[in-house]
């Protein structure tokens, strides 16, 4: 362990949540966040395309392949961090989407237990982005930046209402899936869309996980945080 890093646990950070969350938002903010570079860097980025890729698409496109090939990103992806950590111990990475975002598809939990064990091998902490049931159809269904997005959903559902079920039906199948999980988690409620309030959140849980760790001091929280 680097004795000038005494900020370098947890290893790792999973941002997880249902389309429209704000995943994207939160790591920009999170990558902008004084603390974690000043902290974490340098650090490894997993983006969704390397993790999750089409695989919703996939499903039905390819419905009779096998769960090795199915699985191939998100194994790749952990196997990069597991055999970059085994070499540094300074070794640290974001992630967008895990285990869970396939669970959400595929729910069945014995096929994700092995990743779930690797990942908590590194001292990872997830953090659920998590939309209130009365804001999802705006936030998850009519998404402004995604053209047609709403009319393809809508189709495939049936109907407006088949569709908000099957976005809220997501997201509870993530909840589920981290509640299985022995990854320590956090929900994070993103109603107000205060993409740096988020990222503040993750980097003083982050702060907070690393005292309990190696027994230093937490980061203090500051006296007009808002808490969530």
């Amino acid at each position: 362990m680097s004795a000038d890093r005494p900020w370098n646990y947890p290893r790792g950070i999973i941002i997880e949540g249902v389309t429209g969350a704000g995943k994207t938002h939160t790591m920009k903010a999170l990558l902008s966040n004084e603390f974690v570079r000043q902290h974490w860097s340098p650090y490894d980025l997993f983006r969704e395309k390397e993790t999750f890729g089409e695989f919703m698409g996939d499903l039905q496109r390819y419905p009779n392949a096998p769960l090795q090939q199915r699985f191939r990103l998100l194994r790749n992806s952990i196997q990069t961090a597991t055999s970059r950590a085994a070499k540094s111990g300074d070794y640290r990475f974001i992630m967008e989407r895990s285990h869970y975002s396939y669970y959400a598809l595929l729910p069945n939990w014995d096929l994700y237990k092995s990743f779930d064990e690797q990942l908590a091998g590194l001292n990872v902490h997830v953090f659920l982005l998590w939309i209130p049931e009365e804001v999802l159809r705006d936030r998850s269904l009519f998404r402004r930046e995604r053209r047609g997005w709403a009319g393809e959903f809508i189709e495939y559902f049936g109907s407006e209402a088949e569709a908000i079920q099957a976005f809220c039906a997501s997201q509870a199948a993530r909840y589920e899936a981290i509640e299985r999980s022995v990854i320590p988690h956090t929900v994070i409620d993103t109603r107000a869309m205060d993409w740096e309030r988020y990222a503040n959140e993750i980097a003083d849980t982050l702060g907070e996980s690393t005292a309990r760790l190696e027994g230093v001091a937490a980061k203090p929280k500051r006296a007009d945080e808002p808490h969530l």
